[in-house]
């Protein structure tokens, strides 16, 4: 597979970018900082509530100035936020970071993923979409996997360093991120559309289609949250942050080897197959946790990993579908602001009962109603697609 000059300086700004040092231990951080879980729970809201605020304008920002803008701005946002935790250990200007960090976030999401559907698309390998984000998303895993495991290192000699550290990479993305040209494809269709209104009532989807988003947006959500306090369910039974760090970082691999393999999973069964087996399969891991163990634990987390993983390049190939060019990062910034929706609303919850009863008991019952949703939504949007492929 031969990648243009442009794309190939996507992947390396995305996988600098993709160096989260903190992120298997950046719970671990605030609790030594002497947050409660509620603050911290409440500052992961505060993140969601920002994506969910500027989620949407953020897409149409990517949409209407370009998605190199979007990632400029993005990244940005986020080395603001990591400067803010440095100089700071005040809820209220931690809070204010998270607000940046969530806003820099949106305008990276979505805005990458558009960017890159528009590459390929310009280089006549649409058809292979889902090969080239499993494998995109896979490497930028691998990355991450790499960069949490020396998180939990440089964590034993200095937090500062984790933080300082992830400034660095942001940079470095930023960097290469202004090095990027937009394709004159995507500059064609918004001309055609600049004055044109760019407002949700002009993306066309079906009550189907709309109920198979919101319920992929909550399993994300969920999956996310979980993904987040799997910290604090493996430190609860006794692990070292450095153990903690590491089950991340090894978990990682096997995430990203399913990722790139989502292709392959789709050719040889078929995406509805896939979605169906990979929500069912991740409703029972969720469902195993209420047996409280490290090796129930670590399973289960990378294992619902591994299926978030092996769905998300087909979903969003499916959904890259169902919109044109000029207003493709403005609809994948309505999924992303429904998921951080849920995100927003569930998190203060998960961290009032997280200190009375189960974390376990909380994601069983969660993971297990989003699951179901979303068999149920994969069902009615392929059994859509079939009638209109009759008619």
């Amino acid at each position: 597979m031969n990648c243009s000059r442009n794309t190939v300086l996507f992947y390396i700004s995305s996988l600098f970018g993709n160096v989260y040092l903190e992120r298997a231990i950046w719970i671990l951080y605030y609790q030594s900082i002497g947050l409660s879980f509620l603050e911290i729970s409440i500052l992961q809201a505060l993140i969601n509530a920002s994506m969910f605020l500027f989620d949407v304008p953020g897409g149409i920002f990517a949409d209407k100035f370009g998605r190199k803008a979007s990632l400029i701005v993005g990244r940005l946002l986020i080395i603001a936020y990591y400067v803010i935790v440095l100089s700071t250990t005040n809820v209220a200007a931690l809070g204010a970071g998270s607000i940046l960090f969530g806003a820099g976030m949106v305008c990276i999401s979505g805005a990458d993923q558009a960017f890159l559907f528009d590459s390929i698309k310009t280089e006549d390998s649409n058809d292979n979409y889902t090969k080239l984000y499993g494998i995109f998303n896979g490497l930028s895993l691998l990355t991450l996997s790499f960069s949490m495991e020396c998180g939990g290192l440089i964590q034993k000699h200095s937090w500062f360093l984790v933080y300082f550290l992830s400034i660095v990479f942001q940079s470095c993305s930023l960097f290469f991120t202004t090095m990027l040209k937009e394709n004159n494809r995507y500059h064609s269709a918004v001309d055609n559309v600049r004055d044109k209104s760019m407002s949700p009532r002009g993306l066309n989807i079906s009550s189907a289609s709309k109920f198979f988003i919101t319920a992929v947006a909550l399993f994300w959500g969920i999956a996310s949250i979980y993904n987040m306090f799997n910290q604090k369910l493996l430190s609860s039974v006794g692990l070292p942050v450095s153990s903690v760090a590491l089950i991340y970082a090894v978990g990682s691999p096997v995430v990203a080897l399913f990722s790139m393999l989502a292709h392959r999973f789709e050719n040889m069964f078929s995406s509805k197959i896939v979605l169906i087996c990979g929500f069912l399969i991740s409703g029972v891991l969720f469902s195993i946790i209420m047996d409280r163990s490290v090796y129930i634990y670590t399973v289960s987390f990378i294992g619902v990993s591994c299926l978030y993983n092996l769905t998300e390049p087909i979903v969003y190939n499916k959904l890259n579908g169902l919109v044109t060019s000029e207003k493709r990062a403005t609809f994948l910034s309505f999924i992303n602001v429904l998921s951080s929706a849920f995100m927003f609303v569930l998190l203060p919850g998960i961290g009032f009962l997280g200190d009375r009863l189960s974390l376990s008991m909380i994601f069983t019952v969660l993971g297990l109603i989003s699951c179901i949703l979303c068999i149920i939504g994969v069902v009615l949007e392929y059994r859509k697609r079939s009638i209109t492929t009759i008619q």
